[in-house]
């Protein structure tokens, strides 16, 4: 079905953003507490490695959420790559990793494949999709999802980047005395190297 933009006489702009802010207020209330307190704590309590992979549009966020994992834990891992390169790393998934899909419609065969074994493999799994659920929701531990729809031809990822966001707070916020000394001690490499102005 084709989303023919319905501009406001402020313009283009405004409209896309009200639509937009629409879907984040839809995607609100959509997700139950207990399910995004489910995907948080699995987050947080992951001892070992945890594992980001999305698709040709939402391997961006997948690499957006491994970017903070990196600062805050050793052990994160950003899947992307081929399939040879997938099968190599779905070989190193064991017991008590976690994998942290993103699957947006149209689903990606190469993200649902790689997670069902990582899966198969022992691993839990944190599943972001749309109201249509990617085939990761028949054995994800926890799904969220989020509405995709807005005035644009193409799929909104916003209500995703604040899930994404969230859970990332939620790492933050619960593991602020674990994560300060590592945070500082980046910061320190970072000046050392004038990495930042």
């Amino acid at each position: 079905e084709s989303r023919k933009p319905a501009v406001s006489a402020e313009g283009l702009y405004q409209s896309y953003a009200e639509a937009t802010i629409a879907t984040l207020k839809s995607s609100q209330s959509d997700i139950l507490p207990a399910d995004f307190n489910e995907a948080a704590d699995l987050l947080i309590n992951t001892k070992k490695r945890i594992y980001c992979i999305g698709g040709r549009f939402t391997g961006f966020l997948a690499a957006i959420l491994h970017r903070h994992l990196v600062q805050l834990r050793p052990g994160a891992v950003w899947v992307n790559g081929s399939l040879a390169d997938l099968a190599e790393t779905v070989t190193d998934v064991g017991k008590q990793d976690l994998v942290v899909a993103f699957d947006l419609r149209r689903y990606q065969q190469d993200v649902v494949q790689f997670t069902r074994q990582a899966y198969e493999r022992g691993a839990r799994v944190i599943l972001l999709t749309d109201k249509w659920k990617s085939p990761i929701a028949t054995f994800a531990t926890v799904t969220l999802t989020g509405p995709v729809d807005t005035i644009s031809p193409f799929d909104t990822m916003v209500p995703t980047m604040v899930q994404l966001e969230a859970l990332v707070t939620a790492f933050t916020g619960k593991l602020d005395k674990q994560v300060r000394p590592r945070l500082e001690e980046i910061e320190h490499y970072r000046r050392l190297n004038n990495v930042v102005l």
